[in-house]
């Protein structure tokens, strides 16, 4: 069921008109052009990725879709390219990407396009899901929107991150790889392999006497609710023009892709208290630096979600 579509895309329109102005200068002409190139390829792989999901899933009452969700908590925010929940709340955080190089991740997870004879590092794209998955369960955690309950419970969700590349993309692994990466890198999937993963957890829990669901009509209840969370972002193109216009573009200029740092894996002694695999020394002084909000436990960052939530409802 479809609860929110993308929203229509006015940057495109607004930078096509700012680079239709004649007092450009050299180096703001370049930096909205490629601000224009890189919006335009990441609003296309949204697009096609929500179409691909539509397809399969906008008939089923059991599954509601959220695209485009920007939420904010405290002084982060997060925009989501799709949201996926079932009715046993199982909710898929999905970042959709448009490359067309071919796509390598070496063994330390970092992440490269090439386009024929060039290559150029980008940020993980899981990495980037589960963090917008923190800040959604942040917003769960604070009771924003309130979680169903079945039999006067209510259900912990279990949430899933997935970063979706066209079905013609070509994605390059490594082949040796740490146990904390290759659970990552389970995460990186082609658009069509998403619908059956959720068709897989759907039969796995229509199987197990345990599983918790709620009704149709709550699903829509509770995605209603979330997409309603929506706060939509304006940038004020014209502005960073006059300001790359006045500074030259050296310190103000349009928005550059960061180089992806290193995934470099430290591994301590403790144990996630959810999954038990090792903990990362940034993992542990994450969670003790929030000790309340995890009751005191210490989780790697894929359980870190639920546990907070969980502890929450303590």
């Amino acid at each position: 069921m479809l609860i929110k579509a993308a929203d229509p895309d006015r940057d495109i329109g607004r930078l096509e008109a700012l680079l239709r102005r004649t007092d450009l200068s050299d180096v703001s002409r370049v930096s909205l052009e490629r601000e224009l190139f890189v919006t335009r390829r990441g609003r296309r792989g949204e697009r096609d990725a929500q179409y691909e999901i539509e397809f399969h899933l906008a008939q089923r009452p059991d599954v509601a879709t959220i695209h485009g969700l920007r939420i904010e908590s405290g002084t982060r925010s997060a925009q989501i390219d799709h949201v996926v929940i079932t009715r046993f709340l199982d909710i898929w955080v999905c970042e959709s990407k448009a490359f067309t190089g071919r796509i390598a991740i070496n063994d330390y997870g970092e992440w490269e396009v090439h386009y024929g004879h060039k290559s150029y590092g980008v940020r993980s794209p899981v990495l980037q899901a589960w963090n917008h998955l923190n800040v959604l369960a942040e917003v769960l955690a604070k009771g924003t929107v309130p979680l169903p309950k079945v039999a006067g419970d209510r259900i912990v969700p279990t949430f899933k991150v997935a970063a979706l590349f066209s079905n013609k993309a070509r994605i390059t692994r490594p082949v040796a790889v740490t146990d904390h990466l290759e659970t990552e890198l389970r995460a990186v999937m082609k658009v069509e392999r998403l619908y059956s993963m959720i068709e897989a957890t759907l039969r796995e829990r229509d199987a197990t006497a345990t599983a918790r669901g709620i009704s149709s009509q709550e699903l829509v209840d509770f995605a209603t609710k979330l997409a309603g969370l929506h706060a939509p972002r304006s940038i004020n193109w014209a502005a960073k023009v006059e300001i790359t216009q006045i500074l030259g573009g050296q310190s103000a200029g349009m928005p550059v892709e960061p180089k992806a740092p290193a995934n470099v894996i430290e591994i301590a002694a403790a144990k996630c208290a959810s999954c038990h695999a090792n903990l990362r020394r940034g993992e542990i002084a994450y969670c003790t630096d929030r000790a309340s909000d995890f009751g005191n436990g210490l989780y790697c960052f894929r359980c870190q979600p639920a546990a907070l939530v969980r502890a929450s409802l303590h």
